[in-house]
């Protein structure tokens, strides 16, 4: 698990008139001091561009992260943040979290952050994730962490009176191919008001909504909409207030808006966004969205590269960040300035989505009732179950339930089935033994039909030597050669017969 420390920025001020001050671990912190923001003409004509859908150069991109860094690093802040990395020890993170007061600082798309002198963009390195915070009118935020696999709403709308959006298709695929079979991904198409409202409050509920579609904020009323559907196929604005209301009192922990400008707020008026409204009316521990236009390829690309790391165990924040990256790739050359469109508002100070998976000893989650942990260990003759656990014997997370870690169980699949041996090695509390109990049980069903595995449970702990150890392995193979020399406490794996050396 990705461990984090925070640097807080908090603005405030209006009217031209601004402050920042920093907020590290430890003794690194800054007072308030005035932050110096003026838009030159390049600057404003490019902010334009940029919430027009159009793209920027390679050189304007930097020129304007360059610019916004500037502003929001004054020479004592940029020091204090130098030495919070420097202090960051290994295997953990320095989280920038920006908290902008003033609404027409808020708008600005401080993801394009350049560093000048590292000539790095902040938002798309995941050793230094960027995350927006929001001061919130609601009461404690909820827990973004599940202990059960997530139920995801993937939510749909297309009217007829709107462009037709050529990537809903392929943004459902994308979606259901980053999570596999280990969650149920449900698709609400034709999306309207009152549907989706009665969607939410089905149970056992949903913990990830997702929208696809279209949505718009308006300058005049300052308001920013999802645009669903009527019932005769036409458009329907819904507001982040409504939405905020569909969302009270369900299990959502994470709303993703694939959509333009869901992350949009007004010039003059704070909490304005739809995105900026959930979270300072709800409980909502965090919220993705788009900050200004992005294409249909690149809003494809986002949802395959946050998903397919947030299914292999990555906190959120570094999700967003692969999913930024995987927009980059995506456009290329073509567009240098679409990548960080995606926008993290987060309450919650852990970006984890599952909980931790528990080591030796601890007590495991989802045990099933009819499994209950062996006191003592089993009578001769008599054979555990499939699902009894080598490490702490009936405590197994059921694989059905088994979420995360996508990638680990591929790439360790893939050597299996090349007759290669795996290895897990790493810190403590990493789920190392979460992910082997998910192989005991997976292993025999995946692999047996192969005809190349015989699985087999030996106890470590009387083996002192490579001799010893073969005599165990040929003691459970062929148990009527090798006389059994001593006893091995082991706990049996089922197999019809034993394969074929």
């Amino acid at each position: 698990m990705v461990r984090f420390e925070d640097f807080h920025l908090i603005v405030n001020g209006s009217g031209g008139r601004y402050t920042v001050e920093a907020r590290g671990a430890g003794e690194v912190s800054t007072p308030q001091v005035p932050l110096l923001y003026e838009e030159t003409d390049d600057i404003r004509e490019w902010l334009g561009r940029l919430q027009a859908g159009t793209t920027l150069t390679r050189q304007q991109v930097e020129v304007l992260g360059t610019h916004l860094y500037n502003a929001l690093f004054p020479p004592i802040v940029a020091r204090a943040y130098s030495s919070a990395r420097e202090a960051v020890t290994a295997g953990t993170s320095l989280r920038l979290k920006l908290n902008l007061r003033p609404p027409e600082l808020a708008r600005l798309p401080w993801e394009l952050l350049f560093d000048p002198h590292t000539r790095t963009n902040l938002a798309g390195r995941r050793s230094q994730p960027l995350v927006r915070t929001v001061d919130s009118s609601a009461g404690p935020v909820g827990s973004l962490r599940l202990s059960v696999p997530p139920r995801i709403l993937q939510v749909e709308a297309q009217p007829n009176d709107r462009a037709m959006l050529d990537e809903l298709e392929r943004s459902r695929t994308a979606l259901v191919a980053a999570w596999g079979r280990q969650v149920d991904v449900v698709t609400l198409a034709a999306a309207t008001p009152s549907n989706l409202r009665v969607r939410l409050a089905e149970k056992p509920g949903f913990h990830i909504l997702h929208y696809d579609g279209h949505a718009t904020f308006e300058e005049v009323s300052e308001n920013g909409y999802l645009v669903l559907e009527d019932a005769d196929g036409t458009s329907h604005p819904l507001a982040g207030p409504e939405l905020a209301d569909y969302l009270d009192g369900t299990p959502v922990r994470l709303v993703v808006l694939a959509a333009c400008l869901t992350g949009r707020n007004a010039l003059e008026r704070r909490f304005c966004g739809i995105a900026q409204h959930l979270m300072h009316t709800s409980n909502l521990p965090a919220v993705v969205a788009m900050q200004y236009p992005v294409s249909d390829a690149g809003a494809r690309a986002f949802i395959e590269g946050f998903y397919s790391a947030l299914a292999s165990g990555e906190p959120l924040e570094i999700a967003v960040t692969a999913g930024r990256l995987a927009i980059r790739e995506e456009a290329g050359a073509e567009s240098v300035s679409e990548w960080a469109a995606p926008v993290l508002f987060m309450r919650t100070t852990e970006g984890d989505l599952f909980a931790p998976e528990p080591e030796e000893g601890d007590a495991v989650p989802w045990l099933p009732p009819e499994i209950t942990p062996l006191s003592e260990p089993a009578a001769e003759g008599v054979v555990p179950s499939l699902h009894g656990n080598p490490f702490t014997p009936g405590a197994v997370v059921p694989p059905e339930r088994f979420v995360g870690r996508k990638k680990e169980v591929e790439a360790i699949l893939g050597r299996l089935e090349g007759m290669l041996s795996v290895s897990l090695v790493g810190e403590a509390r990493i789920g190392k033994t979460s992910l082997l109990r998910y192989l005991e049980a997976y292993l025999p069903t995946l692999l047996g039909a192969k005809g190349c595995y015989l699985p087999l449970y030996l106890s470590m702990n009387e083996q002192r030597s490579q001799s010893s150890f073969s005599r165990a392995i040929l003691e459970k193979l062929l148990p009527q050669v090798v006389p059994p020399q001593g006893k091995l406490d082991f706990i049996h794996c089922e197999a019809a017969s034993p394969t074929p050396l």
